[in-house]
């Protein structure tokens, strides 16, 4: 069964993803996040989410498009670079 995206991601990460797509949608900014996500296995994921709102004549969002890239790897070597 497919889980709405909101439930994959962390809990605490949530609020912070919000305010960048609502800041997106109001400024315009990118959206340029790193969010953990929960994985089938019960392991956790690292993602790097960019992607802008695809807007009509009137300026206004109306699709969103945008990747999901799987960074646990990367953020894993940085950690064991920092220690």
């Amino acid at each position: 069964s497919r889980q709405h995206l909101g439930s994959l991601i962390f809990e605490e990460d949530v609020i912070q993803c919000r305010n960048v797509i609502h800041d997106h949608f109001s400024n315009r900014t990118p959206i340029n996040l790193r969010l953990r996500f929960h994985n089938r296995d019960g392991s956790m994921r690292w993602m790097m989410c960019k992607g802008s709102a695809l807007r009509n004549s009137e300026g206004m969002p109306v699709r969103m498009v945008g990747t999901i890239t799987d960074i646990t790897e990367s953020i894993r070597a940085e950690s064991a670079l920092q220690k």
